[in-house]
This record gives C-alpha cells, structure tokens and sequence, in this order.
C-alpha cells in the first residue's frame, strides 16, 4: 500500500472547518494521533484515504496461454468508535467491490468519507484499518477439450491492510504541583527584584498523562501603564527573547536591556499539538532596573519638618523638654512625598497587574505576594514609590555641629503610610537635635534626609531696670516735657535661643488701656563695627555660635506720644516685652515712672468740684490714692504754718510741739491748733500775727530705705531700681 491517511474532519454547512490527520503508511501504526477537536454529532466526518496497486511480474506468455489480468480486485476500509472498552459506532466504507473478473491493474486510489452520529468525549477512540486485496484471472487454451477449448482460472489473491487510530484527548496538560505536593518548579525566573538583565528561565514537573507534553514556548513582553493598571494589551514580546523547545528541553536564557517590569510567559502544549493542541500558560513577573534612584525633595514642594517643633519658629525650635525617663512629649517628624523614584513612579512599577489576554488557571500565575520574595499580581505596597521609611536621631549640645552623620540606630517606620514618625528624644534647653529618615524602594535604592532641631523651652530673662537723665540715674521725671530727656536702662538676654525682638509701652496709670508711645528696640549683635562678645556683657548660643548683647536701653520721642501739657497728678508705668527665638516672651512692667506736671492753683484744682481724678471713668484705688495725695499736701502746709506761728511771740503762752528729726507727729500738730484756736475764741479781737516768711522745712535727714513688701525700692549707690509688683 503506497499511501494511507486517516483523516477527522468538522463540516460546517458543507465546508471543512477543521482536521486532524492519522498517518497509516505503516502496516499498524505504533501510536495513536491525539486530537482535541471538538465535535458534535451532526458534524464529524471520518474520511480514508489510501493507494494501492498490484504489477506481478509475469514469465514470458506460453503458447497455451489464451489471455490473463492480474491486480487489485477489492479495496475498503473498516471504522469504530470505542469509548471504554465499548465499541460505540462502527462501519465500512467500500472503494471497490470484490471482482476478480476485473482487477484493477493499475493504481488504486480511494477516499472515502462518512459521517458520525456521535459526539467524542475524552478518552474516546476511533480505530480505521484500510484493505486492498489482489488476484485476477488466466485464460488457458485448452486443447484436449474441444467443447471448451478455453477455461479461465482465477487467482487466489492475498489481503493487505494498513491501521492506525484517533484519541480524544480534551484536557490540558498540569504541574505535579496543583495536584500533590511536588516540589518542581513550574517557572523559575532568578530573582524578582533584579539589577541583572541576563536571567535563566527554568521550568519541570509538567504533566500530561494522556498525549503527553508536546512543546514549550516561551514570550517576554515588558508591561505598560494602562490607566492604574500595568498589562499587555496588543503588546507584541521584546525581540529577541522568545522560543519553542521540544518536551525535553527544561531551560532558556533570556537578557533584559531596559529598566521595566517583565512578563515572561510559558505556554505548555500537549501531544495534541502543535499549535492547536491543549495547552496551559503559566506567567511569572520580575522588576529590573539597574541605574534608577530614590531622591529627596529639593523643590520646597514637599517638604521635611518636625511637627513638634513650634510652628512660629519656622519648625526649628522645640519649646518643650523630655528627660531621660520619657518624660515629655516626644519629638514628631513629617515627610509627606519628600522621597521619590521618580522612573517607578511615571511608569507605575508598583501598580497592579491586570489579566492575561488568555485566562490563566488558578494556581499557575502568582496573583499576591510582594517582594523582596517576588513580584505578583497585587499591588506593592507603596507611599510615593518608597516601600520602606526608617528613622534615627543624635542629639548635641554645640547646635549640631558634632552631628555629622547618623549613629547607625535605625528603626523601622511602623505604619509607612503616615510619613511621619515619633521618638523619645531626651532634651535639654540648649540642646539640638538632628532625626535622619531613611526611605528604601523596591530596588532596594536609599536616600537620606534630617532635620535639625534646637532647643528652648526657657523665656528670655529682663533684669536690672532704672531710668537715667542726663547720665545721672533716676526713679522719676517731673516734667512732660523732659520724656524725651529720660533714658530707660535695662539688661535683656537668653541663653539657649538669643533674642529675637525687644518691644516697650508707655501706659497710663489711670487707664492702662490707654498706650501712650510705644517702640522697637533694636536686638544687638556683633558686627564688624563691635566685633567682641565679652562676657558678661555678650552671650553665645550653641546654636551657630550666635552672639547677643544684653545691655539695651531706649528713650522715648515725647514728640510720637499722645502725652498732653500740664497733666495734674499723672502716673505711667512702662511694659518691656523680650522675644526669644524660640518666640518665647518675657514681659516686666517697670511702675516707678511719674511724670508731674504742677499749676499755680494745684491745691485748688484738687479740692475743686471739676478735679479731673473725679471722673467716673477713674478706678476707685485710684480716686482713693489720689485723694490722700492732696489730703497730705494740705496738711503738710498747716502743720509748717503752725510751726511758724508758735515760735513768734510768749503772749500767746502756746507751748509749740516738738517736731522729732525723725518724723512729724500729726497728732502734736493737732493739740496745737486746737490751743491757738481757743485762745482766739477768748480773744476775739486779737488776730495772731501772720508769718511773713515761708516757713522753713525742717531738715531731717533721709536714711536708705528698707524693702518694704512687693512694692520695693533697693539702694544702689546714687541711684534706685525699682521693682513693681506683676501686672493683674
């Protein structure tokens, strides 16, 4: 048999849509031909295809031989359908009948096709044995016989058959590993997370226990952003990095070239193959990137502060202490978007995956896992490409200057997504504090950042406050007009943080509401002009080593202050207010301060009914001080007239009271006016003498001050410093 092919086709309307060939060229063929073709009943065909002939070699032609025809008497081919151990259709399809009277002398071509009423299912199989049979005839003379000088004699020819058979097989091949505990691997890629591009691609434990594996075939292709997913949509594989090996083959190398993220598809087929076999895919993911970079903000976009820090200074002063047991607040510190791999980023490294084109059975792609074990389907979890934050701090008391790189204490952010971070950071006033931030991405690429912080929770210090006039120290000035003569002396600092502004008012006393001047003081620092900072009389923080003066002084321009002329009985108090840098203040309020203004008629301004210290507007203390102010200076006048009177003449017999060097004795002062008004009753038409000279005050000599109460007053020298008590 010269040709033998069986074939199964599915017809569509008349027209063959599919087939699948059985080669039979052999007398039985040692294995079946899988196929996968789905059919139905009402449209497989099985068709037989087979040449065959039959040339004898014949001896030269005797005499007797009348005539003769040797070849193919019979052809056709036998079918059946088993299912199991059933035979579940079967039939004959005949190209030739049995007749040796007419062999076929020269070649035998047969096709011949049948429909199935049968729709094959897995495991079914259909047998085909294909048949040709020679003989033929002679025709001898006969010559002893004259009734039938010839009779013809046929051959007894001989049968040659050819089989072969079709198996459905409609399942696809599986890893050991989806159905036990195998340990092959089903598609190794190296690392997921990889700076090499020359990778190794391994696989084995692929199984098909029917037609067997038949092929591997493996694709690269380097994902693209789809929106916020990474896929492969009309993507076609990197050049260069595909193949097809044989069921044998168990390795490939593959070399990546560009930063990306990399699908690498197995498609393993079955013997049903090739190309329209079953098959299963498997897919693996990796990320290389061999020059990409984690950097920190420059821009001011997205900044790094410590949000413990007081928002007034700029976040650069911590105005709050901790010890070294933990108590205190903690020192907090912010980095929202700060750091960035800004290649991961706009071209979404870390997103999510979506589907392959061809669904992919569960269990042969990895649909969650995150590095550094390998690269899934999932998301990586990520703020702003960085996957991993890490902190640690140093503290110094030279403003930082010794904090030159992180101690090596590092520890993990918990919660990465806050971008920020608390630690117990035990603090003295005058300390700073530098925190590192360590972010990592997926590459494992670093990038460090800190912030420094400095240390004042102390406000400034206000001391040693007087007034001056015309270089001589005083507690008073007497005039209005002399504001702008006074000077107010005083001593500022702080040692932790400098200064940072120095501020006065000038109030009223009888209404505090009411600010009268008001100005900046100039904070002093050295300069090329004064360049020495001597102690005590300079003082230098760690901080950058900046220096402050401490001994400031001002004078009010009476010319910028709502001060009126001929005020009567006026009291003002100054407020000092002192800023550190830290924006902590300290305010002394200097009370001793009285500007008195005194008309030809004060004694009867303050006794009239239009005194102005009347005024409703007036606190009552201060009415009340006010009133005894006048009371006193009325008194003072009768006692010394008094005195004068009672040294002038004996008639009156009035035994003038002794006035001590210490003090005058109001009470004395009293029974002697009494005496002499008496005698002016008895004598009513005598009229006492009046003086015709000022009375001479006494001279009693002033002895240095005690500190009496909150209100004191301290000797020093030629001058005074006066403490008020706090402002209520």
């Amino acid at each position: 048999m010269q040709y033998c092919l069986g074939k199964i086709k599915r017809i569509e309307n008349g027209t063959e849509k599919d087939t699948v060939e059985a080669d039979c060229r052999t007398a039985t063929a040692t294995s079946t031909s899988w196929t996968n073709l789905r059919l139905t009943a009402s449209n497989m065909q099985f068709e037989a295809e087979w040449e065959t002939s039959f040339q004898p070699s014949m001896p030269s032609t005797q005499y007797y031989i009348n005539s003769y025809s040797i070849g193919v008497i019979a052809a056709s081919a036998d079918w059946r359908m088993e299912r199991g151990n059933t035979t579940i259709q079967t039939g004959t399809l005949t190209c030739k009948w049995n007749s040796p009277n007419s062999p076929n002398t020269a070649m035998q071509n047969c096709t011949e096709n049948v429909m199935i009423p049968e729709e094959p299912q897995h495991g079914d199989r259909l047998h085909f044995t294909t048949k040709a049979t020679n003989g033929g005839y002679v025709k001898l003379n006969n010559y002893d016989y004259s009734w039938t000088p010839i009779r013809t004699h046929y051959y007894t020819g001989r049968e040659v058959s050819h089989s072969a058979h079709f198996t459905f097989d409609f399942h696809d091949p599986y890893h050991c590993s989806t159905r036990g505990n195998c340990t092959d691997v089903m598609l190794e890629r190296g690392q997921a997370i990889t700076k090499n591009g020359d990778i190794t691609l391994r696989w084995s434990g692929w199984r098909d226990d029917d037609s067997g594996i038949g092929e591997y075939e493996y694709e690269v292709f380097k994902l693209r952003p789809f929106g916020d997913v990474l896929g492969m949509r009309g993507l076609s594989p990197v050049p260069g990095q595909t193949g097809t090996v044989g069921a044998a083959t168990s390795q490939a190398n593959i070399h990546l070239t560009e930063p990306g993220v990399y699908s690498i598809v197995l498609t393993v087929d079955d013997g049903c193959g090739p190309n329209d076999g079953n098959f299963v895919i498997t897919r693996r993911f990796l990320i290389y990137d061999d020059n990409s970079t984690v950097q920190a903000d420059t821009s001011g976009h997205h900044p790094m502060w410590a949000e413990s820090a007081s928002n007034v200074t700029g976040r650069v002063w911590q105005t709050n202490l901790q010890d070294a047991m933990g108590n205190g607040p903690q020192v907090t510190i912010s980095w929202p978007d700060h750091f960035c791999n800004e290649l991961h980023k706009h071209n979404k490294f870390l997103n999510a995956i979506e589907e392959h084109p061809s669904p992919i059975l569960p269990g042969y792609e990895e649909l969650t896992g995150q590095p550094p074990a390998t690269r899934s389907r999932e998301a990586i979890p990520n703020v702003n490409t960085i996957l991993l934050f890490q902190t640690d701090w140093a503290v110094d008391h030279q403003g930082g200057r010794s904090l030159s790189s992180p101690p090596g204490n590092w520890q993990n952010v918990t919660d990465m997504t806050l971008q920020r971070q608390s630690r117990d950071v035990p603090r003295e006033d005058g300390d700073t504090v530098r925190f590192w931030v360590r972010a990592y991405d997926v590459m494992s690429n670093f990038a460090d950042d800190y912030v420094t912080i400095h240390v004042d929770s102390s406000p400034p210090v206000i001391e040693d406050i007087f007034l001056s006039r015309g270089g001589v120290n005083t507690s008073a000035v007497h005039h209005s007009q002399d504001l702008d003569k006074m000077t107010v002396v005083f001593t500022a600092y702080d040692d932790h943080s400098g200064l940072h502004n120095i501020h006065w008012e000038l109030h009223d006393m009888a209404d505090p509401t009411v600010v009268h001047g008001e100005g900046q003081v100039a904070v002093r620092r050295p300069s090329t002009i004064h360049p020495e900072c001597t102690p005590p009389f300079c003082t230098c923080i760690p901080k950058d080593e900046e220096c402050y003066f401490r001994n400031y002084e001002f004078s009010p321009d009476k010319n910028k202050m709502n001060i009126s002329e001929g005020t009567q009985c006026h009291d003002y108090y100054i407020i000092i207010t002192v800023t550190n840098n830290a924006m902590l203040q300290t305010q002394e309020r200097f009370q001793n301060f009285t500007c008195v203004d005194l008309p030809n008629d004060f004694l009867c301004d303050c006794g009239s009914s239009t005194w102005p210290y009347a005024s409703q507007s007036m606190p009552p203390w201060q009415i009340a001080l006010i009133t005894v102010l006048c009371l006193g200076v009325t008194i003072a006048v009768v006692v010394i007239w008094a005195m004068r009177y009672a040294s002038k003449k004996d008639k009156y017999k009035i035994e003038p009271p002794r006035i001590s060097d210490e003090n005058i004795e109001f009470t004395n002062m009293y029974t002697e006016r009494t005496s002499g008004l008496v005698e002016l009753k008895q004598n009513p038409g005598v009229r006492p003498e009046l003086p015709t000279e000022a009375p001479q005050a006494p001279q009693v000599p002033l002895k240095a001050l005690k500190e009496t109460g909150p209100n004191k007053t301290k000797t020093m020298g030629n001058r005074s410093a006066h403490r008020l008590p706090p402002m209520e």
